[in-house]
């Protein structure tokens, strides 16, 4: 062999070797890709929207973790957004955000017929179209059309959606409150007194808020003028009785909660008292003085009362007089499951399940099927499950 093609030897190998190194890495990019896109991840978020034809759709937003580097390992973070269809869970799109360092908020929430509106990496906020997830407005965009909101979009810790209509709410620097409707994308003003502001819990209609307070016949301390609206809403008691009815206006990245430790409908209050000398409750109804018990052989351990999430009514069951009580199986255990039983108000248990998880995060009747999100599953993922409300059966299942 010339001397010249014996030092070409060593250059060749080694440039084939870097070829093969490049290769692997892709290989390996892609496989990483690939397990943003299918692999497990927690559950962060369900919320319900709705498509331009009125259909729902349910919008799920997972962390996924991407492990990369073999033995000298880093990881980094990817929101995994979802839209399902809530009668078969079939998934009918899917995107990616990036997660921010120590920001814990990106979410898809509801926008209105069509739309959701998504938190992205940087703290920003776009506008997607359902069922495909494609972007109708990036955040720049959105600033461009809205200069006034800039604050807003950039740092959108703070939005509200009208869940009637999927328009956007925001405080303007002045204080003024201005709509955003998804299709026009223009902000009109919003009249300051007809919202009230409830902290965490977000805007609700004045006219809606006033009439709540007025069906939960708050008497003094609890009715006291004393208090912001008139109301001591720093009583758990009564921020519930209030807030409960009031489903309009939410914040995006939080639905309404999922449970309820007690309820009153147009037959009076229902509620938890303990079983003495045991750590279980059963169901009476009446109030405080002589409660007419209920369920006398059927009691729970740690119970509550399941609320739809769209309503914001407990869970409807075929059986009218029905209502789901999540409860723990074991007293005082974090790793015990979580329990689901169905039962007539005065009559038999009609089903009861277990969710192999600590924590229902979501719940919605639709159709004939309750909806529940799970997370903290004992042997797997987090879950989306579709219940027959009849029964209790699990009909499709689909993991994060």
């Amino acid at each position: 062999m010339p001397e010249q093609l014996k030092k070409l030897v060593p250059i060749v190998g080694g440039g084939f070797l870097v070829v093969l190194a490049v290769i692997a890495v892709l290989v390996y990019e892609n496989h990483q890709r690939q397990q943003c896109m299918d692999g497990p991840g927690s559950l962060f978020e369900v919320q319900l929207a709705t498509l331009t034809d009125g259909e729902p759709v349910l919008l799920t937003t997972s962390q996924v973790e991407v492990v990369y580097g073999g033995d000298f390992v880093s990881q980094y973070y990817r929101y995994r957004h979802r839209v399902v269809e809530p009668g078969t869970g079939e998934v009918l799109a899917q995107a990616w955000t990036d997660k921010e360092e120590g920001n814990n908020q990106s979410f898809c929430g509801p926008g209105g017929p069509g739309f959701a509106w998504c938190m992205t990496r940087y703290g920003g906020l776009e506008l997607r179209q359902l069922p495909d997830l494609a972007i109708a407005a990036t955040a720049d965009e959105l600033t461009a059309r809205l200069p006034e909101l800039a604050h807003v979009i950039e740092e959108p810790n703070d939005v509200q959606v009208d869940r009637g209509t999927g328009e956007l709410i925001a405080a303007l620097e002045d204080g003024s409150f201005v709509r955003v409707h998804p299709e026009r994308l223009a902000a009109e003003p919003l009249d300051g007194d007809a919202v009230v502001d409830l902290g965490a819990r977000g805007l609700v209609p004045r006219a809606a808020f006033e009439a709540a307070v007025e069906r939960a016949e708050l008497e003094e301390p609890r009715y006291d003028r004393a208090h912001p609206y008139g109301v001591n809403m720093q009583d758990p008691e009564v921020y519930a009785a209030v807030v409960r009815d009031l489903p309009r206006i939410q914040r995006v990245i939080a639905g309404p909660r999922v449970d309820q430790g007690s309820w009153e409908d147009e037959r009076g209050p229902l509620r938890f008292e303990e079983v003495t000398g045991t750590p279980r409750r059963r169901m009476v109804r009446g109030g405080y003085g002589e409660p007419e018990p209920r369920w006398p052989e059927l009691d729970f351990i740690e119970p509550r009362i399941v609320v739809d999430h769209r309503t914001w009514d407990r869970v409807a069951l075929p059986s009218k007089d029905a209502l789901v009580v999540m409860h723990d199986e074991r007293y005082r255990d974090s790793q015990s499951p979580t329990l689901l039983t169905a039962a007539a108000e005065e009559g038999p248990v009609l089903w009861a399940r277990s969710l192999a998880a600590s924590t229902l995060a979501f719940a919605v009747v639709e159709g004939d099927q309750l909806i529940v999100a799970v997370q903290g599953c004992v042997d797997g993922p987090d879950q989306l499950r579709g219940l027959d409300t009849a029964t209790g059966e699990t009909v499709w299942q689909l993991d994060f």
